[in-house]
């Protein structure tokens, strides 16, 4: 009975076994699960410290009105852009590799030829476990932007609830609920 009721509340917040796997454009599938929403919390907060955003230069602006000038923010200053751009970069590649660790499910494949290829190339492997899983997903699943974004999406989808599946899983509870006090199940 209450596993029946979890698995009728998973369901109606869009948690079927069907979204728990995420099939990337490589063909590698991989399991998905929420990551706990208190540690992907705080990586957020030491991520935004880390790499804090860059400052807006200003430049001074001289008007027939005001000819002495005065400082105004330049968000189009072409180095402002770029530190801007490489921020978002940083974030994005940490992001992604926290989501990797706290979201992706699977094992590694026993035939490390992948990895042979990568040290044959001189890239810089991080052999911990999490690192040779990282290192798997980033150089060998993904193959597109649109498969981080599937990685993204997959694994925060349990952390973003919409609206509409919380008033479904609610109104399914209440009408359980009065089943459940009357004795009866209301299917």
């Amino acid at each position: 009975m209450a596993e029946d009721n979890h698995n009728e509340a998973e369901q109606a917040l869009g948690l079927t076994e069907q979204r728990k796997t995420i099939t990337l454009s490589s063909g590698i599938t991989f399991g998905v699960k929420s990551p706990p929403p208190l540690v992907y919390q705080r990586y957020l907060e030491k991520l935004e410290k880390e790499l804090s955003e860059p400052e807006v230069p200003e430049v001074l602006s001289k008007t027939l009105e005001n000819p002495e000038g005065e400082l105004v923010k330049n968000p189009d200053d072409p180095d402002y852009q770029a530190a801007l751009l490489e921020r978002r970069n940083k974030f994005g590649d940490r992001l992604l590799d926290a989501l990797i660790v706290l979201g992706l499910e699977f094992d590694l494949p026993e035939d490390n030829y992948w990895l042979e290829k990568l040290r044959f190339l001189g890239l810089d492997i991080d052999e911990s476990p999490l690192g040779l899983k990282v290192a798997y997903v980033r150089n060998v699943a993904i193959l597109s932007a649109e498969d981080s974004i599937a990685i993204t999406n997959g694994v925060l989808r349990g952390v973003t609830v919409t609206e509409e599946a919380v008033a479904e899983a609610t109104r399914k509870f209440r009408r359980e609920a009065a089943g459940d006090a009357a004795g009866e199940t209301l299917g």
